[in-house]
This record gives C-alpha cells, sequence and structure tokens, in this order.
C-alpha cells in the first residue's frame, strides 16, 4: 500500500471532558497555526477517527517526519480549495475600483488666447487657443473653416468642443495632436496652399497641423513670450 511522508504534531484536547493527548497529521502551514488531520484517540476507541482543524502551533509538540497509509487519508488531501473544513473560507474578491467621472473645470470670464492661421484644400482655417498663462497650459481650443452653418464647420466644432473638454478634464494638448494627425478624407493628396509639412488629409489632420505648429512655437519661446508677441511663431 503506497505511503506518504506526512508532519506529524501532538496537543493536549478536551474529548467528552477528558484531557486526551492527540497527535495530528500536519497538512498546511496557516500562519500561527497548523491546518491538520488528526486521530482521537479516546479511551476505548479501537478505530481511529480523522477529523479536521486548526491547532495553534505554540500548543503543539513536534513529534517530526512519519510515513501513512496515502490511501487513508487521500479525501482529505484533495479538494482543499473547494470549502473543505480545514480551510477558513477564501477572501472575497476586492470590489472593483469604483469609477468617477471626470468634471471639467470651468473657465475664467476672461482668458488670452492665440490664433493660428493654417491653409487646406478647403481654405484658410483659424484656430484660436485659450490659454492659462499662470499654469502654463491650454484649456479650450476654436476653429472656423468656411461658412459657418456648413456641414464642414459644424464637424469641425464638434472635434474642438471634445477638444477643449479634454483639456478642462487634465488631457494634453499632444494627445489631441496624435489622435487627430493622419485621418483620412477624399482630400487625401491633395496640397494646402502655404502646407509647408506636406499634404493635409482632412480637416481634423489640417486641425493637427495648426496645433503641431503651435506647440513648436510654445516650446521653442515659451507661452508667455507667444502671448506678449515677444517672439514671433512663423518662425518656430
Amino acid at each position: 500500500m503506497p505511503q506518504e511522508k506526512v508532519k506529524l504534531v501532538q496537543k493536549s484536547v478536551n474529548f467528552n471532558g477528558e484531557e486526551v493527548m492527540t497527535k495530528a497529521i500536519v497538512r498546511s502551514d496557516n500562519g500561527d497555526a497548523y491546518c491538520v488531520l488528526f486521530e482521537h484517540l479516546a479511551k476505548g476507541e479501537t478505530t481511529p477517527t480523522i477529523f479536521s482543524g486548526f491547532w495553534q502551533k505554540s500548543l503543539c509538540e513536534d513529534l517530526g517526519e512519519i510515513e501513512v497509509d496515502s490511501e487513508t487519508i487521500a479525501p482529505f488531501l484533495t479538494s482543499w480549495t473547494q470549502g473543505h473544513p480545514c480551510l477558513p473560507a477564501p477572501e472575497p474578491p476586492p470590489p472593483p475600483p469604483k469609477f468617477t467621472p471626470l468634471k471639467p473645470e470651468k473657465t475664467a470670464s476672461f482668458l488670452s488666447a492665440l490664433r493660428i492661421r493654417h491653409n487646406t484644400p478647403y481654405g484658410h482655417l483659424h484656430v484660436t487657443i485659450a490659454v492659462d498663462i499662470k499654469a502654463g497650459r491650454e484649456l479650450e481650443i476654436f476653429a472656423q473653416i468656411g461658412k459657418s452653418g456648413a456641414p464642414t464647420a459644424a464637424e469641425l466644432e464638434g472635434i474642438c468642443r471634445l477638444a477643449s473638454l479634454h483639456l478642462r478634464s487634465g488631457g494634453s494638448l499632444e494627445a489631441i495632436i496624435k489622435q487627430l494627425s493622419g485621418i483620412g478624407s477624399v482630400l487625401d493628396g491633395l496640397l494646402g496652399e502655404g502646407d509647408k509639412d506636406g499634404s493635409s488629409t482632412s480637416v481634423p489632420d489640417s486641425l493637427a497641423r495648426a496645433l503641431r505648429k503651435y506647440v513648436k512655437a510654445r516650446d521653442k519661446h515659451g507661452l508667455k513670450s507667444l502671448i506678449l508677441g515677444e517672439a514671433d511663431m512663423e518662425t518656430a
């Protein structure tokens, strides 16, 4: 019959009002306690009975390793994670983090701003960037192209509103540029007059090019210098 080496400990337990020295097979080490399978060696018992439970280590005497009949204790050595009484109930998984929507900050009644003109196949694209000079960050983007009420102008207004929402929620202008750059359309391949960086592929791409021009000038000269007119954006 197959044998298995296990650790054996003993301690005195109260069994039916009588202190009995009981030996136990250690199944696992659970912090300051042993998870055990043990036999009650009570008076008059001819057949040892296997139970399970936890024993405090400080109350146990270590008897070393012994060999036991694997088949006898096999039912107690399997499925330990499936609600076996020898194991504590598993801790519930932590609750998922609570989703807190970002709350865009309100802007002041008066803001400094910079205007950029960028030529596209649709005509002149006028971009205005409202900034907080003290914080050194952009807060809103406004852009106009073509006639007011035209589909292109309406789509551009929607893009700028979402971009402004992103900025007022703590997002970066660079992230907006990355998302808008390279968006294609039927304009792909048409060179906008004065578009020195190459051909515009769409109106969103043209907006990204205008914003990139601003970022380049801001990083070179500083936001305050641009606002005060001390630097020439065309030389950025």
